[in-house]
């Protein structure tokens, strides 16, 4: 959590979902914009303790009260096999 002039802005890093943002939003929420990293989310097994799916990013949103969010990755791969 960062203050951008008058807004509070919540960055979660690459994570996967826990129930500790309903926590955040709770105690420190509502935040004004968050920033939630959802990267290279597939295949679930192995990627959901690292990235969000979706899903996931819009259950972040609601659980920290977030105004705004965005969807942030840096040089997200595809895990996934290509179809050629």
């Amino acid at each position: 959590m960062f203050y951008l002039n008058s807004a509070i802005v919540e960055d979660a890093g690459d994570t996967g979902y826990s129930p500790i943002f309903r926590e955040m939003g709770r105690k420190l929420g509502p935040f004004d914009v968050s920033a939630i990293p959802i990267g290279a989310y597939e295949p679930r097994w192995f990627m959901r303790h690292h990235y969000v799916s979706p899903e996931e990013a819009l259950r972040i949103h609601l659980d920290v009260a977030s105004k705004k969010s965005v969807a942030i990755i840096i040089g997200a791969r595809s895990f996934l096999p290509m179809n050629t």
